[in-house]
């Protein structure tokens, strides 16, 4: 094996185990989104995509490294599909945005006001609520209520309830299929 292959497998493995590692820290970060004793702030909320941000940074890299593309063309047709590189780099726009949104507001009210007219709320409750279906995935009962408050803040009481709702007919589905039982509430 030639100096070149070595050092191209060292690089890859240690990009393996920074992703991994990054991976670990964002599942913490969601662990404390759903635990959290406290109301949580829009900064708290903020560190929460930042590591979104990291954890996606870390798999382009190792995905640069085994030199996938953005894009690859659908086969027998002209049409490209996103790579998971494609995915993070397009997440990492707007989670990076939806981070400084959130950390230059003094409170979860102050965000929702200046994203008005766009659908910013509704994308950040969603990420919330992603957030929150990977921890009861592991543990359905975690007491979520301050993460769940947000969501609820951000999308309204009466959507959060009707998501609820239909959590409450199919217990313990919600975190296996959560982009469907969010959009049940629109």
């Amino acid at each position: 094996m030639s100096n070149g292959a070595v050092t191209e497998e060292k690089t890859t493995v240690f990009l393996e185990a920074y992703a991994a590692t990054e991976l670990q820290s964002l599942e913490v970060a969601e662990l404390n989104l759903a635990t959290s004793d406290h109301e949580l702030t829009p900064q708290e909320l903020a560190e929460y995509f930042e590591q979104r941000v990291r954890t996606n940074s870390a798999l382009i890299e190792l995905y640069s490294a085994r030199e996938m593309p953005e894009y690859e063309n659908e086969e027998g047709s002209e049409f490209k599909n996103t790579t998971p590189k494609g995915k993070a780099m397009h997440e990492n726009t707007w989670l990076e945005y939806f981070a400084d949104k959130l950390r230059n507001s003094k409170s979860i009210e102050e965000f929702k006001s200046a994203a008005s007219g766009t659908s910013n709320s509704k994308d950040v409750a969603e990420e919330l609520y992603f957030a929150r279906a990977h921890v009861k995935h592991k543990d359905h009962t975690v007491d979520a209520y301050h993460l769940e408050r947000v969501i609820a803040e951000l999308i309204g009481d009466e959507k959060w309830q009707k998501i609820v709702s239909r959590e409450l007919k199919l217990p313990n589905r919600a975190s296996l299929d959560p982009q469907s039982y969010f959009e049940s509430g629109f």
